[in-house]
């Protein structure tokens, strides 16, 4: 807590003097009808992703702000470091202080972007020329790994979004490392007999359905080969309820990042392009050249839940029909939008049909 307010302290700008959202206060796209409009969204899918990097600063902020602010998905951005062996572009703090500095500007970050956030215990030791000295001076892949695993299995995205390729395209030897762990957790996490401590705590095994890798095409890319690419997401879409793209609102987040220089950073209106390459799938028999989006091939509706429980369904023949009626109901809320009484109305039965299915799987159990 002291390293932190003397980060604060010493930092020359703040967010105010930048004309940014202070991070102790809501945005206002959170509030009144905008606000409403992304909690209806976020109530009609079940749809969660997660997004893997290396540093501070380099997540795709208008991909997680397309998904989790245009299409209502659950997000968790994992950054490996804190950034803490970087420069300061504002100020003389460095090492411990500028990771703590840097922790602070990411989650101001997310507020915009919509994600939770998450950490690793590695460090960023400053500038790797390599995957394989990266691993070798965070003490293997273990370390990183365990705790990308346990992130995996508590917050248990269908889908597993690399930033960076795992390839020497990416350069920096943390940016290859985050996606060669990405491809490992992938599998290692729904394998009860690694990081057995894990299942040991409570934890049970997750298989994530998809994973995706990225920066195949080039940093910025707004064409792509097609072998390289299996989903092209159009961030430079319109958000009316953001009052500008997706891209441009996830800007406005990646500039409380004033150690990275990002203070002043803009971007035109217009189509932008964030491309991902499908890599590994446990969907069964599950075969895409191209994809519409990242849900491709997986059912995300409320009444979907039903069916993760397999064979153990028949048990509770009665469970899709109450979600898709829950599901109906946060539809008919979400049209009724510019009514909030008619929408209250239509919530409070959503939640009193949903809390009476929730009593009958108990009692089925």
């Amino acid at each position: 807590m002291v390293v932190a307010v003397i980060a604060l302290a010493a930092h020359p700008v703040t967010s105010q003097d930048q004309g940014m959202a202070p991070p102790w206060k809501p945005l206002p796209q959170d509030n009144g009808a905008p606000g409403l409009h992304d909690m209806l969204r976020r109530l009609g899918t079940t749809a969660r992703l997660m997004h893997v990097t290396a540093h501070p600063d380099d997540e795709d902020g208008g991909m997680l702000t397309l998904e989790s602010r245009g299409k209502g998905t659950s997000g968790v951005l994992m950054t490996l470091t804190r950034g803490e062996g970087g420069q300061n572009k504002m100020g003389s703090n460095l090492f411990d202080a500028l990771g703590v500095l840097r922790t602070l500007e990411l989650t101001a970050s997310d507020r915009y972007y919509g994600v939770q956030q998450r950490f690793s215990r590695v460090a960023d030791f400053g500038y790797s020329k390599s995957a394989d000295e990266t691993f070798q001076k965070w003490g293997g892949h273990d370390i990183a790994l365990g705790d990308m695993v346990r992130v995996i299995r508590t917050f248990r995205p269908d889908v597993l979004v690399a930033r960076f390729s795992g390839t020497e395209r990416d350069g920096h030897g943390h940016h290859q490392a985050s996606s060669i762990l990405a491809r490992e957790a992938f599998r290692a996490a729904a394998d009860p007999n690694r990081f057995p401590e894990q299942i040991k705590e409570g934890l049970q095994p997750w298989q994530t359905k998809k994973l995706y890798i990225g920066l195949l095409c080039g940093f910025g890319a707004m064409t792509c080969a097609p072998e390289n690419y299996t989903v092209k997401l159009n961030t430079g879409r319109d958000n009316p309820d953001l009052g500008t793209s997706y891209i441009q609102f996830a800007m406005q987040g990646l500039r409380h990042q004033l150690s990275q220089g990002a203070g002043a950073w803009t971007v035109d209106p217009g189509d932008r392009f964030s491309f991902y390459k499908l890599v590994d799938s446990a969907l069964p028999n599950y075969q895409a050249d191209k994809e519409q989006d990242f849900w491709d091939g997986m059912d995300t509706t409320l009444s979907g839940l039903a069916a993760r429980l397999g064979s153990d369904e028949k048990a509770v023949p009665f469970l899709r029909d109450a979600l898709a009626d829950v599901s109906t109901k946060i539809q008919k809320a979400s049209a009724s939008g510019s009514d909030p009484n008619k929408c209250a109305r239509l919530l409070y039965g959503s939640l009193v049909k949903l809390e009476a299915a929730i009593a009958r799987v108990r009692q089925s159990a």
